[in-house]
């Protein structure tokens, strides 16, 4: 059996759909959807509270209730890379106390967490509590997955860039057991500079409205248009290659996009990763299908079957050296419509998508 994780939507038709998933297909299941409340939220957690489902706890607990009673369970999301301290200070603690007997009185039981300090007070306080570690914990080696089975924690999610990495994901596996989660639909580039500083944008963002420029978001675009072979070097998992991770005792997938979530179509990408099977554009199934997705970078799916091939069966085929590797690069032309490509990179390297440099160029006096 297969376990899937899915971003809420807090919709509760799209729980009845995912019933209907569970009933149809015998070989995998969604066994949960998580997120957060937005609304008097002042933990944060790993994304933008702008581009999250607007909640408060009662809708929560009204979700939370349904999705239960419905055989799906909820996962809270408390993993922004950090608190402000507050989790080291004796108010602090207090007030986290007071928060997770409200979370549990909710009837929520499992939370993904990416702090070791508050991990810790969470086993202490409520050990019930079930703890998966984030991927913004950085899990890529054997030693810090059973460092953080130390402390108690029942999942762990790995870090996105060793998704290809079959040797050190089975070794992960084996230190730290069977419960190792991985993420399917990654956007983010592999080995990414700006990504722990990406995260830890949003210890604000994640709790205000007013959220900063998009620096990050924008530079990544940026990178990708402009480096279309990017698109295949970052760790995305096809459902046609759920099977190689099962061979190596891989069994629970984690299916992120909550930052798109309130205008994607997630059970439409569940159902074909319960399929192991996808004709079209692979970047919308990354996407989730998002009605504000605009399709100009269109991946070939199927024309990718091979593709995964030589880091199953080549020991460290990948060695982080694009720029003496070119396998990327070289796959690219095949898979991948670059027609638009131009027209698009122009648009983000443009003032009007490109805000933080608009307007450094004016404090430079430039127009």
């Amino acid at each position: 059996m297969k376990y899937y994780s899915i971003p809420a939507d807090f919709k509760l038709e799209t729980i009845d759909k995912y019933v209907e998933l569970n009933e149809k297909y015998t070989n995998s299941k969604v066994q949960e959807t998580y997120g957060n409340i937005t609304l008097g939220n002042i933990y944060g957690s790993g994304r933008s509270a702008d581009t999250l489902p607007e909640l408060d706890k009662n809708k929560l607990k009204q979700y939370v209730k349904y999705s239960m009673n419905h055989g799906i369970g909820f996962d809270y999301t408390l993993n922004a890379p950090s608190i402000k301290n507050m989790e080291i200070t004796n108010s602090g603690l207090i007030r986290i106390k007071e928060f997770l007997k409200a979370i549990c009185d909710i009837g929520i039981d499992s939370m993904t967490v990416s702090l070791p300090s508050l991990i810790e007070i969470i086993k202490s306080v409520n050990p019930e509590l079930k703890v998966k570690a984030s991927a913004i914990s950085s899990i890529n080696t054997p030693n810090k997955a059973r460092a953080y089975k130390n402390l108690g924690v029942d999942r762990i999610v790995a870090e996105e860039a060793v998704n290809r990495d079959f040797r050190t994901l089975k070794e992960i596996r084996n230190s730290f057991g069977d419960k190792v989660e991985v993420i399917t639909n990654v956007v983010c580039y592999k080995n990414c500079i700006y990504r722990q500083f990406h995260y830890n944008s949003y210890i604000f963002d994640s709790v205000e409205y007013d959220s900063s420029y998009k620096y990050y978001i924008t530079r990544c675009s940026q990178r990708m248009l402009n480096d279309p072979s990017i698109f295949l070097k970052n760790s995305w998992i096809r459902p046609e290659d759920i099977k190689e991770y099962e061979k190596i005792g891989i069994k629970y997938f984690k299916i992120q996009g909550r930052d798109v979530i309130k205008t994607a179509d997630p059970a439409r990408a569940v159902e074909y990763y319960f399929k192991e099977s996808f004709e079209g554009n692979l970047w919308e199934l990354i996407m989730l299908f998002d009605k504000n997705f605009i399709p100009s970078v269109y991946i070939d799916n199927k024309k990718l079957d091979d593709f995964i091939r030589p880091f199953i069966e080549e020991e460290n085929f990948c060695r982080n050296m694009c720029d003496k590797c070119g396998y990327c690069d070289s796959f690219i032309e095949k898979v991948m419509d670059l027609h638009n490509v131009e027209r698009i990179r122009n648009y983000v390297n443009s003032d009007k998508y490109d805000k933080f440099s608009k307007d450094l160029k004016e404090l430079r006096g430039e127009k």
